[in-house]
C-alpha cells in the first residue's frame, strides 16, 4: 500500500511495508538522506487503526476473505510499563506538536515558499520522531512489537 502526497515542489511518500511507514521527503531534506531498514517482525494495529480498517473494508465491499482477515487481526495493547510510559511520552509531547503543526499551522499557510518550508518541517519532524524512538525510546523502554 502506497500513498503519493504532492506539496508543490515537495512530495511526501508514505509506503506502508511490513506495518511500518516509511517517508520519503524532497531529494534535498534529511530525511531523504536516513535510510530505513524495512525488513522488521510486523507490528499489531492500534485499537483505533484496525476498526478503520474493518470498517473501510466492509464499506468498501472488499474481498470477503480480507475482510475475514482483518476481523481475525489483535489490536495492539501495552504490556509493560515500559511500553505504558512509551505510549505517554509518544501521545504528549511528539502528538500534540504533529496536532498543532497539521490543525493550527498548515491550513493557514498560503505563501508557495512558506508551505513548502511547513512540509519539509513537518517531513523532518516526523524522521526525528522515529529516530528518537529507534534510538532512545525503544532501547530504553522496551518494543512495543512485542507482548
Amino acid at each position: 500500500m502506497c500513498a503519493c502526497i504532492n506539496f508543490g515542489t515537495s512530495t511526501l511518500l508514505l509506503g506502508l511495508m511490513h506495518h511500518r511507514f516509511a517517508l520519503l521527503a524532497s531529494p534535498g531534506s534529511l530525511m531523504a538522506k536516513h535510510k530505513y531498514d524495512l525488513q522488521v517482525e510486523p507490528a499489531l494495529p492500534s485499537e483505533r487503526y484496525l476498526k478503520i480498517l474493518q470498517k473501510g473494508a466492509k464499506q468498501h465491499n472488499l474481498a470477503g476473505e480480507y475482510q475475514v482477515y482483518l476481523q481475525a487481526l489483535q489490536h495492539y495493547q501495552p504490556s509493560s510499563r515500559g511500553q505504558l510510559a512509551g505510549r505517554w511520552i509518544v501521545l504528549n509531547t511528539f502528538g500534540r506538536a504533529l496536532k498543532f503543526l497539521m490543525i493550527r499551522i498548515m491550513p493557514k499557510v498560503t505563501n508557495p515558499f512558506a508551505s513548502w518550508l511547513t512540509h519539509e518541517v513537518l517531513a523532518n519532524y516526523i524522521l526525528v520522531m522515529w529516530w528518537l524512538h529507534d534510538y532512545i525510546m525503544e532501547p530504553a523502554l522496551g518494543s512495543g512489537r512485542h507482548h
